[in-house]
């Protein structure tokens, strides 16, 4: 029990008592003018009981008012820390915006995901300050294989479903690809152009985790995906993957 706890507590003790005594004292000065039998002194004494508990009564409800005047809280139990409305309100928001592990056939992933070792899929400083980072579970699922992967380096993911609407995906950035509103393919990079040897070796690995890659890192300006962008794109089985120099397919 907190000291406030135990004030409370002694105080309300104390005043059930003091109504208890009043009111015993003006029924026995009551039977004592009573019997009294015309003894004057005996009916003085029963009167100045009966004055001195009412006096005492009159006290008990000052006592009472005093107390509810400075602080209502101290006779109603409160700790004086209620939430306020507004406080409330913040609450329900802070409760609504929690993201769901699964929208549809949508998982979380990265940071606050906790199943299927989506946590372990990392983000880009984008999309860690964006609030849930979705992806098509079967995509999710190649990913957490890859992040298995060691000396990668620190890729991430850069573009993903930062929104779901009508069971579709929405990214940073509008893509024509319907892969991304499917959320069946992904973006990643490192934050500029690795080495030729990090590139080849994520291109295989990711090769192995199931994805068919686009290299839009390639220098190569003959190429049409060396000025798409910098970074890899990731998509399984895509139907037209050919190694043309931008494709890099999973062997099937």
């Amino acid at each position: 029990m907190v000291p406030a706890e135990i004030a409370l507590w002694i105080i309300n003790r104390a005043l059930e008592i003091a109504g208890v005594l009043a009111f015993a004292m003006i029924v026995y000065a009551g039977f004592q003018y009573l019997t009294s039998g015309g003894n004057t002194a005996q009916q003085k004494d029963a009167q100045e009981r009966i004055v001195n508990a009412i006096i005492g009564i009159i006290l008990l409800f000052a006592f009472y008012i005093i107390l509810h005047t400075i602080n209502p809280d101290i006779l109603s139990g409160s700790s004086g820390t209620t939430i306020s409305s507004s406080e409330e309100v913040v609450v329900e928001e802070t409760q609504e915006e929690i993201k769901p592990q699964q929208n549809g056939d949508f998982v979380l992933i990265g940071e606050g995901a906790t199943i299927d070792n989506y946590a372990s899929i990392p983000l880009s400083s984008e999309l860690l300050s964006k609030d849930g980072i979705y992806i098509d579970k079967e995509t999710a699922d190649k990913l957490v294989i890859l992040a298995a992967e060691q000396g990668l380096g620190n890729w991430a993911v850069t573009e993903a479903c930062i929104e779901i609407s009508n069971g579709k995906c929405i990214t940073t950035i509008n893509h024509e690809s319907i892969c991304h509103s499917l959320g069946t393919c992904v973006d990643v990079g490192y934050g500029g152009a690795p080495v030729e040897s990090m590139q080849t070796s994520f291109i295989n690995a990711a090769n192995q985790a199931g994805f068919d890659v686009i290299d839009e890192y390639t220098n190569d300006t003959s190429l049409w995906c060396s000025s798409s962008g910098s970074g890899f794109h990731l998509e399984s089985n895509k139907s037209n993957c050919t190694n043309d120099g931008c494709w890099f397919c999973a062997s099937t």
